[in-house]
């Protein structure tokens, strides 16, 4: 794989301009019942998202499956609309990012195949040709989003082999390892693999199929002491990357118990997806709305101090901007104060919140309402309302006597 391609790769991805490392995932062991993921590492990796086995399973998973010759930006453009079932694309500047949830539950990812040369006609793929239509454009763009992993060579355990067969796509729900839809892409494959997850969507629904970071869809981690402790804690300072909880799921993964396997599995499959979804969330962040960005990344950083080398990424991108360095600084600072949880010691101490939250909004937050950058300008507006509301709540905060 020649460098220059790799850095033009590099260079191509939209909304941020950068991408940032998933957890490695190769070797580990995966519960029965669960797809066993191949080749999802960064040695593998060509464009977009950084992923790890985690990352494809308890969602829908769209695999396409292609070919890296003369094909290939056709099969981008038949395929590109569907991206947007993902959740992400539909995002847009302006949007408040403090109160956005991220989608999850929609993931699409490229296996590509072509040999030596796959770098260099990836690019020549990604590139959007002079004077297209609006259409083609988007759908192009599809596959140069962050949000979409471009993988060489990934498949799974007990795959079909697809030689002759590409283009393909598959379809791969939360659990279960055969695919929902599968087929040679044709005319009906939009319409095919559109119905494939609207019919994954809506049992995931009527199953009351929830996600909760750290734990995914399993609550109760008392049998696994260490995890349990960690989350409590809320820091893990001697233990980056949190190799002694992952350590401690992956035994319970090979346990000969089916049902303490299934469990151990999805809490560490929850937890690096916990970690892959702080990193994308950040990504798009940087750009819509630094300060969140900045806030995001201390979150990260609290269990996995690791990943500072690549966030330092991104917050070089936001240091630029002093602007948005001092609303980020802000915004980590009254993000203390409006924990649900927080709790004044006592009316002496809420006067003096109160105080210095008045000041932030007469002296910094209405100066940032001037900004000339929209993103610092944007957020400087939300921000005051949230002044207002901290400023009301905060003499409520004192414990009775």
């Amino acid at each position: 794989m020649k460098r220059t391609a790799k850095v033009i790769a590099l260079g191509i991805v939209a909304l941020g301009s950068f991408t940032l490392m998933a957890a490695p995932g190769k070797g580990d062991p995966v519960a029965q019942g669960f797809v066993n993921w191949q080749g999802v590492t960064e040695k593998k990796w060509l464009s977009g998202r950084h992923l790890c086995p985690s990352d494809l399973r308890h969602k829908i998973t769209i695999i396409f499956d292609l070919e890296a010759d003369d094909t290939l930006q056709g099969n981008f453009i038949k395929l590109g609309g569907l991206v947007q079932r993902d959740g992400i694309s539909g995002f847009h500047a302006g949007d408040n990012w403090e109160t956005r949830v991220l989608p999850r539950n929609v993931m699409f990812v490229v296996s590509l195949h072509g040999g030596k040369d796959i770098q260099e006609r990836l690019v020549a793929a990604q590139k959007i040709p002079k004077d297209s239509k609006p259409e083609v454009s988007a759908a192009i763009q599809a596959f140069r989003s962050p949000t979409v992993g471009i993988y060489e060579d990934l498949t799974y355990e007990g795959a079909p082999d697809l030689t002759g067969k590409r283009p393909y796509v598959y379809v791969m729900g939360p659990t279960g390892t055969e695919p929902l839809f599968a087929g040679t892409v044709d005319g009906k494959t939009v319409r095919d693999v559109g119905a494939a997850i609207t019919k994954a969507e809506k049992k995931m629904k009527a199953d009351g199929f929830k996600w909760i970071p750290f734990y995914g869809s399993y609550e109760d981690a008392k049998d696994y002491p260490i995890f349990a402790k960690t989350l409590l804690k809320g820091k893990t300072a001697k233990m980056a990357p949190m190799k002694p909880v992952e350590k401690e799921l992956l035994k319970g993964v090979s346990a000969k118990d089916p049902e303490k396997s299934k469990e151990a599995q999805i809490l560490f499959d929850a937890l690096n997806q916990t970690r892959s979804d702080l990193l994308m969330r950040i990504i798009l962040e940087a750009r819509e709305c630094p300060h969140r960005a900045v806030y995001d990344a201390q979150q990260l950083l609290k269990f996995w101090p690791a990943e500072r080398k690549q966030l330092d990424i991104v917050m070089a991108r936001i240091q630029k901007n002093p602007e948005a360095m001092k609303i980020a600084q802000i915004y980590c600072k009254i993000m203390v104060w409006a924990d649900p949880e927080f709790t004044c010691k006592n009316a002496g101490e809420a006067k003096k919140i109160v105080a210095e939250l008045n000041k932030i909004k007469s002296k910094d937050i209405a100066k940032l309402k001037e900004s000339k950058n929209i993103m610092v300008q944007n957020g400087a507006l939300l921000m005051d309302s949230q002044l207002d509301e901290l400023i009301s709540s905060i003499p409520l905060r004192v414990p009775e006597k």
